[in-house]
């Protein structure tokens, strides 16, 4: 099995499926900031910094019902939250789209992938927040 790992392409999914068109992958692992973001609603929603507050290319693909290459992602800190929270274990959202929850490992043939979704910031644990009771020193 052939796979492609990306990063992050904020709602670039066009440019993410021409990137690996020629690579003749089995499927994509996408290892965050995906950004799933399917309408203006959705953007409104979407907590990002105002550079990465667009609508994407992922509108396309939704109204297609699919997308071209099976791909597997993992939510980061700049997705659709609001849409993913209903699914924390994950869920296919379109036809071969994958959102694979919150944390968890699953077995892609011989290979095993393990995640938690998110993003480390100093700022959240170590600094002037406030610090909140899953924090320890």
């Amino acid at each position: 099995m052939k796979i492609a790992v990306v990063g992050d392409i904020h709602g670039l999914q066009r440019q993410m499926y021409e990137a690996v068109s020629d690579l003749d992958v089995d499927m994509i692992l996408q290892v965050g900031d995906f950004q799933a973001v399917r309408d203006q609603k959705d953007l409104t929603r979407l907590q990002v910094p105002g550079r990465y507050k667009q609508l994407g290319e992922y509108p396309y693909y939704h109204a297609q019902g699919q997308v071209p290459i099976n791909t597997w992602f993992i939510g980061g800190n700049h997705d659709n939250d609001y849409w993913h929270s209903a699914f924390p274990q994950g869920h296919e959202l379109i036809t071969g789209l994958h959102y694979l929850g919150r944390a968890g490992v699953k077995k892609f043939d011989d290979l095993v992938v393990g995640w938690i979704s998110g993003n480390y910031s100093p700022k959240s644990y170590i600094g002037t927040r406030k610090k909140y009771e899953y924090h320890q020193d």
